[in-house]
């Protein structure tokens, strides 16, 4: 489970950054309406992770932050959802408090799981944003990820 998970991460980054680039080419118009919904997964992976690795998150999950700022936070959330990994067991169960300060539990497995699906459906929400404006999106699969790092089957 270690492998998978430290390659989807992997695979989260890398297509995270790429985004962040492309947003950095496109108009203002489209990076007014991108931008909200980009800085909103960086910001709920950096609370996961604080809540995984049991700190106070530094952001709230629907402030927005200038772009550069964002892949910065991108980088850092990367290292740090690693540490996490190395940290606890996968089964390992995190108590944490929601935004709304209710009291909840999941396993390390579920909350990694739960941030790598948030962020693809949120790239997907962007790369619609940036089709509308007449930008071809990145292809974003995971499978795109694997054949260009060739990396071997698992």
């Amino acid at each position: 489970m270690q492998d998978l998970f430290t390659d989807l991460f992997a695979y989260q980054h890398h297509f995270n950054q790429a985004i962040g680039e492309q947003l950095g080419q496109a108009r203002e118009e489209l990076l007014t309406e991108a931008l909200p919904l980009f800085a909103h997964l960086i910001n709920a992976h950096h609370t996961w992770n604080a809540r995984l690795l049991g700190h106070t998150p530094e952001v709230k999950v629907f402030e927005v932050h200038p772009l550069l700022r964002c892949l910065q936070m991108d980088r850092d959330n990367y290292a740090n959802t690693l540490k996490a990994m190395a940290k606890y067991e996968f089964n390992r169960v995190i108590d944490y408090q929601t935004s709304k300060g209710e009291p909840f539990r999941n396993t390390v497995r579920d909350i990694l799981f739960h941030i790598v699906n948030h962020s693809t459906h949120h790239r997907a929400q962007i790369s619609t944003q940036l089709r509308q404006a007449g930008i071809s999106p990145l292809a974003t699969d995971y499978i795109f990820f694997r054949r260009k790092a060739r990396l071997p089957h698992s």
